[in-house]
């Protein structure tokens, strides 16, 4: 029993990750996106909604770069979100120094980005609503670039997230392969069909689709999206809407966004049941839904299970012991390397990157502990802010 359990969740883990390349092909080649309607306005006015938290080191490098953006019509609002840091200052200093339409909110107590999208969204005057994290550097195009991408029957539009390297965090360089291997698969999907991966922190919205996000939600972008979706409107990917955001300054850091971000899924898939809102999705977005999101955050549960029964399995499984053996050695000689280079680092006293020739094992179990871990969390108000 045992050995079958394994054998299947083996072959489970084994063909998941290519499901969804697998998918997007089949639309490729036999699906084309005809749903076309109007085309909106030129030059729609926009209002660009900030939350900010602690963001006193980006917050005017994020302004600024806005300031240099070729669409005309735009008014920005930064809401404060009861920072601890000299952010509000920063923002006050910026709107006396600059000829800018900004209005700027501080919140007495934190509340989290969920909560300002509640509370601002629906009071704003405008259709468009540009939802833009603190920390983003926005290139001079990006705004135009996604408005143009809208028409009548357009929810919301995703920009290009670039990821710029942190020299000292060891996953650095796997976590800028893994963003864009999803930049891959987002330009594709939104060739032929709806995009079902958000964008959190930079995208633009038709205010009129925007729905009370619920107090356990803290992945807020996801629940926006399946909220258009569901309305049969589109979403789309702006490939040339390019801003730039550092990667995480740590691996813990890391770590801590990626189990927030699937704890958030796991609330996601109870929600879209319960509700029985993946009645109302179209059959191609379900099925770009289920084999992007929920396979994905389920995925770090399936392979600690697949570990397990290989321990069940050993010693009557060739492949039990080969899984086993692989998994245990490169668990083992990442956390030597880690160890050894930690000790090094403290000993000379240097910032020295700790995983070097297994950076790709230490991402890949970094994943899987941060989804096997957020099972046994609750969805949190409000998290810690992750340094990048």
């Amino acid at each position: 029993m045992f050995e079958f359990i394994f054998l299947f969740l083996l072959c489970l883990i084994s063909i998941i990750p290519f499901l969804f390349p697998a998918f997007l092909l089949f639309l490729k080649i036999f699906h084309r996106n005809t749903n076309k309607s109007e085309k909106i306005n030129n030059i729609p006015r926009v209002t660009i909604l900030i939350p900010a938290y602690n963001e006193e080191n980006t917050i005017e490098e994020t302004l600024n770069s806005i300031l240099k953006t070729d669409y005309p019509n735009f008014n920005i609002i930064v809401v404060n979100d009861a920072s601890t840091d000299n952010t509000f200052s920063k923002v006050k200093n910026f709107i006396q120094n600059n000829n800018v339409e900004l209005i700027l909110f501080s919140n007495s107590e934190r509340i989290g980005k969920k909560n300002i999208l509640n509370k601002y969204i629906p009071v704003i005057n405008t259709d468009y609503v540009f939802i833009l994290d603190a920390n983003l550097h926005v290139e001079k195009s990006a705004l135009k670039n996604m408005i143009n991408l809208f028409d009548k029957n357009t929810g919301v539009i995703y920009g290009n997230l670039k990821l710029a390297k942190n020299a000292y965090s060891s996953i650095t360089d796997e976590e800028i392969h893994y963003w864009n291997l999803e930049t891959f698969l987002k330009t594709i999907q939104s060739e032929s069909a709806n995009i079902t991966s958000p964008v959190g922190g930079f995208y633009i919205l038709n205010k009129k689709y925007f729905e009370t996000i619920p107090d356990d939600c803290n992945v807020e972008d996801m629940f926006v999206l399946l909220t258009i979706l569901s309305k049969n409107k589109k979403s789309r990917f702006s490939k040339n809407s390019v801003a730039i955001e550092n990667t995480a300054a740590s691996t813990l850091h890391e770590f801590n966004r990626k189990k927030r971000i699937i704890r958030g899924g796991y609330f996601i898939i109870d929600y879209v049941f319960k509700n029985n809102i993946f009645k109302k999705l179209s059959k191609i977005d379900f099925a770009a839904f289920f084999l992007n999101k929920i396979l994905r955050w389920i995925y770090p549960a399936m392979y600690a299970l697949t570990f397990i029964f290989s321990i069940f399995s050993f010693r009557k499984n060739k492949a039990a012991r080969i899984f086993f053996k692989l998994n245990l050695f490169l668990i083992l000689a990442t956390l030597a390397e880690f160890t050894y280079n930690s000790i090094n680092n403290y000993i000379n006293n240097k910032q020295r990157i700790r995983v070097h020739f297994f950076k790709k094992p230490l991402y890949f179990f970094m994943l899987i502990f941060a989804g096997v871990t957020a099972l046994f969390e609750k969805s949190q108000h409000l998290w810690l802010k992750e340094n990048r």
